[in-house]
């Protein structure tokens, strides 16, 4: 019997310490929407340790809940091609990470969306097809 399937320690984050900018983690993680990314600051989290241990916890987050592109060989794919005016969205804040579907939209010149949150009551699928039937309505009608 085998055990939980280890990951590298650095798996999807790459150090950042270039000279016109603050020194960084930077997470690169994929997505079937494509690539997530996020940067966490030495200065903002408190030092290159707590960035790091800030980075892998979001890591952890979104390898249990953001499903990645593979193929039936498990070899990993590009992302797929969306819908125009949809998007996939994940938002990483102190209180956690929140992820959606975005719909956005030209409304008096001006760019306009909305997003449909995924969890515990709502699946990424349904949160896109929610988008996607919100994007069609506002073209449709001109934003109103």
């Amino acid at each position: 019997m085998t055990g939980p399937r280890q990951i590298r320690p650095l798996l999807y984050i790459t150090r950042r310490e270039y000279r016109r900018e603050r020194p960084s983690w930077w997470l690169r993680f994929p997505s079937d929407a494509g690539l997530l990314y996020h940067t966490f600051h030495d200065h903002l989290y408190g030092g290159k340790a707590r960035a790091l241990a800030a980075a892998k916890a979001v890591r952890a987050k979104l390898l249990s809940t953001v499903r990645q592109p593979h193929t039936p060989e498990g070899y990993r794919v590009g992302p797929h091609r969306h819908a125009s005016g949809i998007h996939f969205d994940v938002q990483i804040k102190r209180d956690g990470l929140y992820t959606a579907w975005v719909a956005s939209w030209m409304q008096d010149g001006r760019q306009k969306k909305k997003h449909f949150m995924i969890g515990d009551m709502r699946s990424s699928s349904k949160a896109k097809r929610l988008a996607k039937e919100w994007r069609e309505r506002m073209v449709r009608h001109g934003g109103r």
